[in-house]
Parts: C-alpha cells; sequence; structure tokens
C-alpha cells in the first residue's frame, strides 16, 4: 500500500509541477547585451570555404547589412577543383533566442533579380549558433545539421 500512495505522490507531483512549467511572461524580455552582441557579430562580410561530402568544395561569400539584407554568392568545385556552379542570392536575415535565420527571396543574375516564391518552405532556413565573435562565426544548420565556419572578410 505504501508503495502505491508513493507513486500516486510522485505522480502528481510531476503533473503539477509540469503544469507550472506551462506559465509564460506576460511580457516579451529586455534584449540582453549578450544577445544585442551576438546578432551585431554577424553584421558585415564574411566568408567560408569547406569540402563537401562529394569530394569538392564549396565557398561562399555573405554580406549581411544591419538592416537586415543579405546577399550571398556560393561557388562549388567538384573533386578536380572545376566549378559545378555558382550562385548568387538575397533575402533577409535575423538572430534570435541563439538561432541564425534566412528568409531567401532571390537570386541574382547578370545584375538582375529573379524573385522566388515566398509561400515554398525551402525558401527558409534555421540555425543554432555554435559561436559567435568578431572573426569567427560557427553555425549548425537545423535541417540538415550541416556545421558552417565563417571568418571575417571586413
Amino acid at each position: 500500500m505504501f508503495i502505491k500512495n508513493f507513486i500516486i505522490i510522485i505522480v502528481m507531483f510531476l503533473t503539477f509541477s509540469s503544469a507550472a512549467s506551462n506559465e509564460i511572461s506576460a511580457e516579451k524580455p529586455s534584449l540582453t547585451q549578450d544577445k544585442e552582441e551576438q546578432r551585431s557579430a554577424f553584421i558585415g562580410k564574411w566568408e567560408s570555404t569547406q569540402p563537401t561530402k562529394e569530394g569538392g568544395t564549396r565557398k561562399t561569400i555573405i554580406d549581411r547589412q544591419s538592416d537586415s539584407r543579405y546577399i550571398v554568392e556560393f561557388t562549388v568545385l567538384n573533386s578536380k577543383s572545376e566549378i559545378e556552379y555558382i550562385q548568387k542570392e538575397f533575402g533577409f536575415w535575423g538572430v534570435s533566442g541563439g538561432i541564425y535565420f534566412t528568409m531567401y527571396r532571390g537570386s541574382i543574375e547578370n545584375d538582375e533579380f529573379y524573385p522566388v516564391d515566398p509561400n515554398n518552405a525551402y525558401n527558409y532556413d534555421a540555425y543554432q549558433i555554435v559561436s559567435a565573435t568578431e572573426s569567427i562565426l560557427n553555425y549548425q544548420s537545423l535541417s540538415s545539421k550541416n556545421i558552417f565556419t565563417y571568418t571575417r572578410v571586413k
């Protein structure tokens, strides 16, 4: 009987303690200095050169503006260091709660903008920020689990 009562007490405790964890703040918390610095760290021109699983290399240059616009150019080389493709994209970016996110809005070819469908979920990406300093950015894609490393250009 003691064990049965003990189990009931434990279940009740877990039920009530989990219900309490569903309480929310009435207002959005103030922006902390470290979160403000984390967003600021992303602003500027960054580059990355990383090996691909297919044996090639992916080179990326991204320029993030303080107004949340970005332009990025991808150059993918095959295992023989031959260019497979070059793609230039633009969109919006942001940082919140340790997450870096992008909203791809289109591509650029010969200085012409080609918009994409904003209703297509493929055009939105989110990344867990691993580390962000003035000179190095590391973040992991929440969908592909790829880890990207960037160094500041300027």
